[in-house]
């Protein structure tokens, strides 16, 4: 079980239930030895990791400084850099992919605005690359229309055509079909 304060608020468990199992707790992992787990384990180049472990380190020490109760884990775990680093691993091949994963691991999950476009200046900050909002969502580098290749999924054209492509729909279809690669 993780530690009860730092992922979503978890009550702790009984005393009586806690002593049937054997507890070893494992300090923060850092930040070097960190880096070092992310390039072996998933494949990725040690620049890459480094900066990650950076995105990491700042947003916990954001997260920390303006909220109270979410802790520093707030915003990222561990847990997360290794999603993070699977995913750029499997779609990506720059710093500009690796932001993107970034943000869409990170800041989709966020509900508040002001939240998300923290996210997104540190990714841009650590980084070095500049994110567009319009473009995070962009079908693709052939630029084609996927309507149409779910079309051949599905064998119904004639009901696609009713579905109006909104900005939220293209977002929606982008991280459902993206998912479901995964």
């Amino acid at each position: 079980q993780n530690p009860p304060t730092f992922y979503g608020g978890r009550k702790m468990l009984s005393r009586a239930f806690r002593n049937r199992f054997v507890e070893i707790h494992v300090d923060e992992i850092p930040e070097v030895e960190l880096s070092t787990i992310l390039e072996k384990r998933c494949q990725i180049p040690e620049s890459y990791a480094k900066k990650m472990v950076e995105v990491m380190k700042e947003l916990q020490l954001r997260r920390q400084s303006s909220k109270v109760f979410a802790g520093k884990h707030g915003f990222i775990t561990p847990r997360d850099l290794f999603r993070w680093a699977d995913r750029f691993r499997i779609f990506g091949n720059s710093y500009e992919d690796l932001g993107r994963d970034g943000y869409y691991l990170l800041g989709e999950r966020l509900r508040d605005e002001g939240e998300k476009s923290d996210v997104l200046e540190v990714l841009q900050r650590q980084l070095r690359i500049k994110l567009a909002e319009d473009d995070l969502y962009k079908q693709g580098p052939l630029g084609g229309d996927k309507v149409l290749n779910l079309c051949n999924y599905s064998g119904e054209s004639q009901n696609l055509e009713k579905i109006i492509w909104t900005k939220s729909m293209w977002r929606l279809y982008f991280l459902v079909e993206r998912c479901y690669k995964l």
